[in-house]
């Protein structure tokens, strides 16, 4: 990012004056915002408020992802846009807005759709990523990609009158690493399970609410102000106003699933897996699935010995009763085809991979060895 003038002027003094008058933040918070550059990824609901706050405070340069254009149905709660903005794209209708209400601030925009293909090349460059998305794969997109490249993230949802936010993968007083949102939750729902704000609605100030709140832990953290001595996600009622606050440890056994490096990042299939699996796959469209797909790692968990014999040198042999512990030796990150002599254990071991081990596609041949042979003699019609 281009460098900036450090200093106050006259003018950013007496804009930031209500700033500079806290005992506790001063001239020294106020440069440290001034110094930040802040990602947020989504300009809809939560990211009206967050990015409207950010400029407000004077964060000096802000970065706004989004792809999308405004529609009527975004004005109830994406308070950053009006009538006349209908069909502008979001991010460009922002950064004017942003600019607006503040002219000491540079704004950067990224019109496209975060992919594993371009997400470390936009994070690496900010120093605070703010997740202002509606879908579960850019959330685990977000925190595989920080966590890989050690950038703290705030990450915020709402659902109907309710709304959550924490700040993940900051580090601790201790000098250790928080925890991240695959801490929390290591597979995604059932796909259908949960619904989207369009899918079931969301009073408007719900993530008018929890937006400012994003931004309240961004300010707190950028201005060294209050303690971060543990990963707190906080959950907020909006029919009850009742508060919970949750203290979340690190936990790494939960982060078996996900890529371990920026190759294995950007060839991971986060659509596939926040999608609901389809465990079984059968001889029918088996032909079809091995062709697609250019990796793959099939597992034998049967005994050693039992027949059908599958020549192969592609088949691991893993009886079910070894998964768990061996496990750690495929990749995850790959689709991954488990047999058996019928699909009966091979299923087992799929959801144990998929559920336990966060594996991103898994499938249990139904038919199991017979069926496998078959394909690979080229017997299969």
């Amino acid at each position: 990012m281009p460098g900036k003038n450090m200093d106050l002027n006259e003018h950013e003094k007496l804009r930031y004056s209500r700033h500079l008058m806290l005992p506790e933040f001063g001239t020294k918070g106020q440069l440290l915002l001034k110094q930040a550059n802040v990602l947020v990824v989504g300009a809809g609901g939560l990211g009206s408020p967050v990015l409207s706050y950010l400029a407000a405070a004077g964060i000096g340069t802000i970065g706004i992802v989004d792809f999308d254009v405004v529609s009527l149905s975004n004005l109830q709660r994406q308070v950053l846009f009006q009538t006349n903005d209908i069909g502008a794209l979001k991010c460009e209708v922002a950064a004017k807005h942003l600019q607006a209400i503040n002219d000491h601030i540079s704004v950067h925009t990224f019109p496209e759709r975060l992919t594993t293909q371009n997400v470390e090349h936009i994070i690496r460059k900010f120093d605070l990523i703010i997740d202002c998305t509606d879908n579960f794969e850019t959330r685990y997109l977000i925190n595989d990609a920080c966590v890989l490249l050690e950038k703290p993230f705030i990450h915020g949802s709402v659902n109907r009158y309710s709304g959550q936010f924490a700040l993940f993968n900051n580090l601790l007083e201790n000098g250790k690493r928080g925890a991240t949102y695959r801490c929390i939750f290591q597979h995604p729902p059932e796909s259908g399970s949960v619904q989207s704000c369009h899918e079931q609605g969301v009073l408007n100030t719900i993530p008018g609410f929890i937006g400012m709140m994003q931004a309240h832990v961004a300010l707190k953290w950028i201005a060294k102000i209050g303690n971060f001595e543990y990963t707190i996600l906080h959950f907020f009622d909006g029919t009850s106003f009742q508060w919970n606050q949750f203290v979340v440890e690190r936990n790494e056994e939960n982060w078996l699933g996900f890529p371990s490096d920026s190759a294995a990042l950007r060839a991971f299939s986060y659509d596939r897996f926040c999608s609901s699996p389809s465990v079984e796959i059968n001889s029918g469209n088996l032909k079809a699935w091995m062709k697609h797909e250019e990796i793959l790692q099939i597992i034998d968990v049967r005994q050693p010995g039992e027949q059908p014999v599958i020549n192969s040198n592609r088949v691991k042999l893993i009886p079910l009763e070894k998964l768990e512990a061996k496990a750690s030796e495929l990749r995850p990150e790959i689709p991954t085809l488990l047999v058996c002599a019928s699909g009966y254990r091979s299923k087992i071991g799929a959801d144990i991979l998929f559920k336990k081990f966060g594996f991103a596609e898994v499938k249990s041949l139904v038919g199991g060895a017979q069926v496998l042979n078959e394909y690979l003699k080229g017997e299969m019609p």
